[in-house]
């Protein structure tokens, strides 16, 4: 008997080279999200859970794991004893807003969370649209958050500054309109 050998040759380097560069794409991506001081997450909206975060907001606030445990369990609740209470009906407000937000468009939202000592951190989100289902519903957004607490603080400095300038320059008014200025003037010279 005669023996055959039938043999098959692909060229792989093609698909080698997409691998290649679908892995140095994602380790880019990891690079800028660990090294970014954002915290950046991919939300889905219908479970209302994180399935990606390159940081924990709530870890970055100082809270500790066994904190953040119990935070988790405490189901939806968790949020009226985070955030603050002066912020709560713009937040429920933007949490509608994400789940008929158009795509293309950045919505975003300041407001204050609670660290574990009781003081407040400003924080800026800003949230876009990342996959819709096919009834054109949101199904994952990608969040962006920065504090942005030094940024207030200096904020309401000017403001303060403001008012009491403003206080000043109307004192002076008043002092100036109950003085008869040119009389005391014509008087000294």
């Amino acid at each position: 008997g005669k023996y055959y050998l039938l043999s098959a040759v692909r060229d792989i380097s093609e698909h080698v080279k997409i691998e290649n560069e679908v892995r140095e794409t994602k380790q880019l991506l990891e690079k800028i999200t660990y090294t970014t001081p954002s915290i950046i997450c991919l939300h889905d909206v219908k479970k209302d859970t994180i399935l990606y975060s390159n940081k924990s907001i709530l870890s970055t606030l100082g809270y500790s794991d066994e904190d953040i445990e119990i935070i988790q369990k405490m189901g939806n609740n968790w949020k009226d004893s985070f955030y603050h209470p002066d912020d709560i009906k713009k937040l429920e407000d933007f949490d509608i807003l994400m789940k008929n937000i158009k795509e293309g468009e950045i919505a975003s939202i300041e407001y204050r969370i609670k660290k574990p000592q009781s003081k407040w951190e400003w924080f800026q989100h800003r949230a876009e649209i990342f996959q819709k289902d096919d009834n054109d519903e949101t199904i994952l957004t990608i969040n962006v958050f920065d504090n942005i607490t030094d940024r207030k603080e200096a904020e309401e400095e000017i403001e303060k500054h403001h008012n009491e300038i403003r206080l000043l320059y109307q004192a002076g008014k008043e002092v100036s309109s109950t003085l008869n200025l040119y009389e005391i003037y014509d008087k000294m010279y």
